[in-house]
Order: structure tokens, then C-alpha cells, then sequence
């Protein structure tokens, strides 16, 4: 998992559970079919909807710049410190999205089919991680944090590198899927095992220098 997973348990208790973060997607789309493997193919086809959902809000927190004569925040030590803290809560869901017993969860227990609102509701949950990532870091880029501004536009960075791999991951997954159960389908062995693993990686020592940052600031 990287930095975050780490530095969760040191952080104050996340604001929000993962279901607070969870994607509402604003319609159901059925699967395809309930052919063999179809809930790996709708699980995959849900999450890059729902990234797809969310691409103009990421285009636009990628865009968004202090906004002229905006007041500066009152706090921006404890401001900025807590936007870290709910990045790190946020990222650290990911762990849990993946864990065995979320995993049974979503696909069902080995035997036993999975059924669509499961699949949906874990698809959208590791869109929820990447809608918040991208809400979190807009407010920092929006907000006027005086002398903090830098070091709060590198804390914003931050999510960069996990929004890309879980974007990178659902096209993987949409990729890698179809091509396995194509192949199954027509009673041929998939040469390469299907994987549900997601990796986030942040550099530890990032974290450590802008916390570094943040305090010199504060003197």
C-alpha cells in the first residue's frame, strides 16, 4: 500500500467511513449477460462508468487555481494538517475495499454467486476513494492559505499518483477481463490468472518533508 497505509493508524480517526464515500451513480445499468463470469465483466464495466462519471470533476480540480481576492483561511496549519489526515483515511480505504472479507462480500463466498447490487456497490465503492481524493485536493487548491499556499498545493499533488492507478486499474481489469472470459467462454483455459489487486504507492518521505514544511512555517 505504500505511505498511507502506514501512516493511517497515527492519524486522528477519519471523519468518514467508507460508506459515507461510496459513489451514488444517478442510474443502474444491468450487466450484459449472466453468462460465465459475467459479474467479473460487470464489476469492471461499472467501475470505468463510474470514473468516466467522475472525469469532468478530476479535469477540473487538475485546473483549479486560488481564486482572486479570496480571504485566507484563519488556520491554515490545522487546515492543511487535516486535509493530509483525511488523504491518508481516504487512501487507506483501499486496503479495506480489498480486504478477503469485503472481497466475498461483493463477488459472494467461493460457490456461491455474487449478485448485481453487490458487484455495483463494490465497484462503486473504490469510485467513492477516487471521488474523494479529487474533492479533497480541489479545496486545497482553492483555498487561500497565505504563506502555506505551496505546501498546500504539494499535500493536493499527493492524490496524483493514486487517481492514476486507479484509473490504471480499471482499465486493466476491463482489459484483462474481457479477454479471460472471452476465452472461456469458448472452453479455453485463460493463460493469465484474473487478479483483484489494486496498489496504491506514495512516497513515505513526502509526507515526512511537507509535514517538515508545515511546521517551519508555523515556527
Amino acid at each position: 500500500m505504500g505511505l498511507f497505509s502506514k501512516k493511517r493508524s497515527n492519524a486522528s480517526q477519519p471523519s468518514k467511513s467508507l460508506e459515507d464515500i461510496v459513489w451514488k451513480p444517478e442510474r443502474v445499468v444491468a450487466p450484459l449477460d449472466h453468462e460465465m463470469g459475467w459479474e467479473y465483466l460487470y464489476f469492471a464495466s461499472e467501475l470505468a462508468r463510474g470514473l468516466s462519471d467522475n472525469k469532468g470533476a478530476f479535469e477540473e480540480m487538475m485546473s483549479t487555481t486560488l481564486a482572486g481576492g479570496a480571504q485566507v483561511s484563519a488556520q491554515p496549519f490545522e487546515e492543511i494538517q487535516q486535509m493530509m489526515e483525511e488523504l491518508s483515511s481516504t487512501v487507506g480505504f483501499i486496503e479495506e475495499i480489498f480486504s478477503a472479507a469485503n472481497m466475498a462480500k461483493g463477488f459472494g463466498e467461493p460457490g456461491v454467486q455474487g449478485n448485481e447490487t453487490s458487484i455495483s456497490h463494490l465497484s462503486c465503492e473504490i469510485v467513492g476513494v477516487y471521488a474523494e481524493l479529487i474533492a479533497i485536493s480541489r479545496l486545497l487548491k482553492s483555498r487561500n492559505y497565505g504563506a502555506f499556499q505551496a505546501v498546500a498545493a504539494e499535500v493536493a499533488s499527493m492524490s496524483y499518483t493514486p487517481l492514476k492507478e486507479i484509473r490504471d486499474f480499471s482499465d486493466l481489469v476491463s482489459t484483462s477481463f474481457q479477454k479471460a472470459m472471452g476465452e472461456v467462454r469458448q472452453g479455453i483455459t485463460p493463460k493469465e490468472p484474473l487478479t483483484l489487486t489494486l496498489k496504491i504507492t506514495m512516497d513515505d518521505e513526502v509526507v515526512e518533508r511537507l509535514s517538515r514544511s508545515l511546521n517551519q512555517l508555523r515556527g
